[in-house]
């Protein structure tokens, strides 16, 4: 295969690999519009019919890096949505934790 830009350069031949499995679950993308009635107060109903980002261990859409282990999705699941307008980004994040720790006497990222 060879690539060709709008000037006219012509790539050399790429050297294809073997082939791969593509496990993704699906093409999320960024909202391109803000949620209807929008308003910043933990209520993720105004994000109804936004597709989420899903993260879960059980279906294999998450892959977390972490310095402790995740057990199912009760310990660690996560439904990130995002959406933009012309001004703003929009970001929510619906999070299921089995445990839910307000120590104030730890660093603020060893708590949730």
């Amino acid at each position: 295969m060879t690539c060709t830009d709008d000037a006219g350069n012509t790539s050399d031949v790429s050297q294809n690999s073997q082939m791969i499995t593509n496990t993704a679950k699906g093409v999320t993308t960024i909202n391109p519009t803000a949620p209807v009635n929008f308003a910043a107060d933990g209520d993720l109903s105004d994000w109804a019919g936004i597709t989420p980002f899903r993260m879960f261990i059980s279906d294999g859409t998450g892959h977390v890096v972490t310095n402790t282990t995740i057990s199912d999705d009760d310990d660690l699941s996560v439904l990130a949505y995002v959406a933009m307008d012309n001004e703003y980004m929009y970001i929510a994040f619906d999070v299921t934790d089995d445990v839910v720790s307000t120590d104030t006497t730890q660093s603020s990222w060893l708590i949730d």
